[in-house]
């Protein structure tokens, strides 16, 4: 079992570099996939609404852009001490926007369920 997951690790952390070298040469700022990472975060909790039982499963969808920003940064010597304190700041903002459209999507269900 030990031998599966390094070797699905291995070949993401492949896809992973790729995507990271495409970006850097694409010299996009990694402050700008932040802010992106927040704004499909937001746009996935307010527009596709699912059930409770698959709201967190969404979550997951975000954190390939997690990964990618701070690597970019490296890879294109542009760390900062804002841009770390972006992230961080941004990353709550994404977790609170994940925890709200999970809130919003339980009473919506909950409320539907007891009128009918």
């Amino acid at each position: 079992m030990s031998a599966l997951t390094s070797y699905i690790g291995l070949v993401c952390g492949k896809i992973i570099d790729l995507i990271v070298r495409a970006l850097a040469l694409s010299r996009i700022h990694p402050n700008v996939l932040t802010f992106l990472g927040l704004l499909i975060n937001i746009w996935r909790r307010s527009v596709r609404r699912r059930t409770f039982s698959g709201c967190g499963a969404g979550a997951d969808r975000r954190r390939p852009v997690r990964y990618v920003d701070g690597r970019v940064a490296r890879e294109t010597n542009r760390v900062t001490r804002f841009g770390g304190f972006f992230d961080s700041v941004l990353d709550r903002y994404s977790d609170l926007a994940l925890l709200m459209g999970c809130w919003s999507t339980m009473l919506t269900s909950t409320v539907s369920s007891t009128l009918c």
